[in-house]
């Protein structure tokens, strides 16, 4: 009975212990976990479209200047400008997978950070000491426009509600080319420092090229400028009035590619990033189910990046028209009915919609 009583006993302070130790956990967890600080990423002229009504671009850009960049999250670290020579920084307040950036006076300058999302950072000293943990949220304002040195007109297409569920960020991109048209052997307009964006901070695993072969648009490509590691697709796509009907091929092939997970993250491009582009944008989001609003807003966004001249809401509003003629109860199911006369599969399209909605 004696023996019985001190095992019982002994379970008793083994639970307690054990509860002691997970409360400690909890606490510690909540110390490593600090109210997030609001940053905004839009510049002034930006936020002040996006606040106005959609058709209203061209009071706030016209495509002949490079206004498409945001603004970089400013992290003071320490008063001391030489206490820290990096910043770490990650989703995960345990650090998982971070990116590591140099610290200049004491101050991080963090671009590209996904919407209304929480960041956690802290600065590391020459010894390899950590300092305290802090905490970053970028607003919600979509879009999701990127800072890539060397291209313009770049950004997320995720973010966005759906009835479905929201279009998941850092898997599907939009830019202008990364290299000059019509050179005998490639010459890159992306910098260093942009590759190493689009490699270490996007993660880009495809790019699809819609430039035309037959002009030598694509300026001699044939592999991606930003490396072996990066897959390649030539997509040609023709422009104009006749887009949706003189590329069934092309648009087949990028459907295809979009449905494979392995492809991701993914860029697509054309010369500037916003015609043949803005079509398949405007096919991927609205099979997604995002608001025509939306998509507008996407589309003309492209008028802060130095794409050459305005665009107006006319020219992405003639892909609703055209959708508007298809089969279908809404544009998303129209959308699809588009891309089922063309020969994507039912399965394609149901595997691009699993990896790029998170469902609610």
């Amino acid at each position: 009975m004696r023996n019985n009583q001190m095992k019982y006993s002994m379970r008793i302070v083994a639970i307690l212990l054990l509860i002691a130790l997970l409360a400690a956990g909890c606490a510690e967890t909540a110390i490593l976990a600090p109210d997030p600080l609001a940053i905004r990423l839009h510049t002034e002229r930006q936020a002040e479209y996006l606040a106005d009504k959609f058709g209203a671009v061209a009071s706030y850009a016209d495509g002949t200047k490079e206004l498409s960049r945001p603004l970089p999250a400013l992290i003071k670290l320490s008063d001391d400008p030489n206490e820290y020579l990096q910043v770490e920084y990650s989703e995960s307040v345990t650090f998982d997978d971070p990116f590591v950036l140099p610290v200049t006076a004491g101050t991080a300058e963090i671009y590209n950070l996904k919407v209304g999302v929480t960041y956690y950072y802290r600065g590391i000293k020459a010894s390899g000491e950590r300092g305290e943990i802090g905490a970053i949220r970028a607003d919600a304002a979509l879009p999701r426009n990127l800072f890539i040195d060397g291209v313009t007109n770049a950004r997320d297409l995720g973010g966005y509600e759906t009835p479905n569920g929201k279009v998941r960020q850092g898997l599907l991109y939009r830019t202008a080319k990364l290299n000059k048209n019509k050179t005998e052997a490639p010459t890159p307009l992306i910098t260093e420092g942009g590759i190493d964006t689009m490699l270490n901070v996007l993660k880009v695993k495809t790019e699809i090229d819609l430039r035309l072969v037959e002009d030598n648009e694509i300026g001699g490509l044939t592999a991606s400028v930003l490396g072996p590691t990066v897959t390649y697709l030539n997509c040609p796509m023709t422009y104009g009035a006749n887009m949706p009907f003189a590329n069934d091929d092309s648009i087949r092939k990028i459907f295809r590619t979009l449905s494979q997970k392995e492809s991701y993250p993914l860029f697509f491009h054309c010369s500037i990033g916003t015609d043949r582009t803005g079509f398949i944008a405007f096919l991927a989001l609205t099979l997604l189910g995002v608001s025509a609003e939306e998509i507008y807003r996407d589309y003309l966004f492209s008028n802060f990046g130095k794409i050459g001249r305005n665009r107006s809401v006319l020219n992405v509003m003639v892909h609703s028209l055209f959708l508007s003629q298809q089969e279908g109860e809404d544009y998303a199911e129209k959308a699809e009915n588009y891309l089922l006369n063309l020969g994507v599969t039912e399965a394609e399209i149901e595997a691009f919609r699993d990896i790029m909605i998170e469902k609610k």
